[in-house]
């Protein structure tokens, strides 16, 4: 299924000693340098692309390159690699020798996957999600927020968190919520805030500082849920034990 080239071509696809010890720890076996025997370890699904790609290089005036592609564990499992090198040419600008090396991308790709699988959370949780840059301008809200704010990801994005400011809190709330945030890297508790709309709503918001390597907040995230409906509640309970629930009268 690949192209001609990818097998024949001669100024490519050597090994040596060492090398062919480091490709049996990525595989679990060993790599006798013959092009053939290379292409046995490419993944079936990625050599008409690989394929493609080889041909264009070989075809093409560019002296570096680099392509992902996922190889065969001798166990059966594949391993993502990233084979990047540089390209050798002649003055009539033909291809005429291939260095590189293969890279191991199997922490990287398992990184990214908890990472995505931590933002689909993120994004499909029930709370309402936030995140900020350093100055506290909003980079990423999730589906929640919007319908808890009533605010679309548009209205928001790079907007500052003040927008959702009620005006029931003094200076002095504020500056003991930041100096939790600064000091402990986090805060929780009942603040108001205000929707699209104009209406007030009550909510509970936990706040985390994220830090560089520097011990620097980079970047806040916060999650709230909507405490209008506990709050209905709780005012209902109020006025029942102050009044009678089927005259209105106090009891």
């Amino acid at each position: 299924p690949a192209g001609p080239s990818l097998y024949n071509h001669p100024h490519v696809l050597g090994v040596g000693a060492y090398g062919r010890l480091q490709w049996q720890r990525l595989l679990g076996q060993q790599w006798n340098s013959g092009r053939a025997d290379w292409l046995q370890f490419v993944h079936p699904d990625d050599l008409d692309r690989l394929g493609r790609e080889w041909d264009a290089l070989m075809a093409g005036r560019d002296e570096r390159y680099a392509m992902e592609l996922r190889l065969l564990h001798k166990d059966g499992h594949s391993v993502s690699v990233l084979a990047r090198g540089y390209i050798l040419r002649d003055e009539q600008g033909r291809a005429t020798r291939v260095c590189g090396i293969t890279t191991d991308l199997t922490a990287q790709k398992e990184k990214e996957a908890r990472l995505n699988l931590a933002v689909a959370v993120l994004l499909q949780s029930r709370e309402g999600v936030v995140m900020t840059d350093a100055a506290c301008n909003i980079i990423m809200v999730n589906k929640a927020f919007t319908v808890i704010t009533g605010y679309t990801e548009a209205e928001v994005l790079g907007k500052n968190l003040r927008l959702l400011s009620s005006g029931r809190h003094g200076p002095a709330f504020y500056q003991g919520m930041w100096n939790a945030i600064l000091g402990a890297g986090h805060w929780e508790g009942e603040i108001w805030n205000r929707r699209s709309d104009g209406s007030v709503y009550c909510e509970w918001l936990a706040i985390l500082a994220l830090r560089d390597s520097h011990n620097v907040a980079t970047h806040y995230v916060g999650s709230f849920t909507d405490l209008s409906d506990a709050k209905a509640a709780e005012s209902r309970i109020q006025w029942l034990s102050q009044f009678d629930a089927l005259t209105g009268l106090h009891n």
